[in-house]
């Protein structure tokens, strides 16, 4: 390797905050690993070999997991540290979601976390470190465990229980932004309307006197046959489940909200 390349290699290794003193040997007569500080590359004259080598040993060394099945999520904390593109495409959407949802300060705070685990790693840990730094409930990490699935979106939710007129439901309240957001239908059937879907993707509650047509993401919907242009968007689509905006439910279902320490609670006004 040159001398321009050993300076470049340098200049990378210090994106690596925890690498500044460790030792880096490049060599072809030991296969790449690393441990305690010491990182052995294979000789290679191409500098994004070296630097691809270099980003799996970090990773494998900085972010041990417990199950093989989930190792491939430690390509997602070397993406947050260091903005490189490690992983597939699934490891690309989840830094994606956790760039939009996070603040910088967040996302920092949960890698330093993460590195300072005496344990290794697992979905579940980075689950209770990602709600550790936002003080909000999430399973972003579990429910993306299995690489060859569909990509979940991250939301938080609140740990709540959530009872409507009376019956405590399974689902929970979804932060978004300033609202949150309710699983539509468990709220809606437990307040007496019907649910049901449509071919075109819509969305009917009927209870035998109001008929609403929803359609998920828009700014429309339909009550007893008349349309209704909308500012905000009255129901939306968080992977795959319906929900609405506490506003909405209030304004249009006519139900009441009401908190305590342990509970939301939704009953007809």
């Amino acid at each position: 390797t040159d001398t321009l390349d050993i300076e470049q290699l340098s200049s990378y290794i210090l994106n690596y905050p925890t690498m500044h003193h460790s030792t880096v040997i490049i060599t072809n007569k030991h296969k790449a690993q690393s441990g305690n500080g010491l990182f052995i590359l294979n000789h290679s004259n191409d500098l994004s070999d070296l630097k691809k080598e270099l980003d799996h040993l970090y990773v494998d060394s900085m972010f041990p997991f417990e199950n093989p099945e989930e190792k491939w999520q430690q390509h997602i904390l070397g993406n947050l540290v260091n903005d490189e593109q490690l992983g597939g495409q699934k490891v690309e959407q989840m830094v994606t979601f956790l760039k939009e949802e996070l603040l910088e300060k967040e996302i920092k705070s949960f890698v330093d976390l993460a590195i300072q685990s005496t344990e290794p790693l697992t979905s579940e840990s980075l689950d209770e470190t990602l709600t550790a730094v936002t003080s909000k409930k999430t399973d972003f990490f579990k429910m993306n465990s299995k690489e060859e699935e569909q990509v979940k979106a991250l939301y938080f939710y609140s740990v709540k229980s959530l009872v409507v007129n009376g019956v405590k439901l399974d689902g929970k309240a979804v932060y978004d932004d300033a609202q949150m957001l309710f699983p539509l239908k468990e709220v809606a059937e437990k307040l007496g309307f019907e649910f049901s879907r449509t071919e075109r993707s819509s969305v009917v509650l009927s209870n035998g006197v109001e008929t609403f047509r929803f359609f998920p993401d828009k700014h429309v919907f339909i009550l007893n046959g008349t349309d209704y242009a909308a500012q905000t968007i009255p129901i939306k689509t968080i992977n795959e489940q319906i929900y609405m905006p506490d506003q909405w439910l209030e304004d249009l279902i006519k139900v009441t909200l009401l908190k305590d320490e342990e509970s939301i609670i939704i009953a007809k006004k």
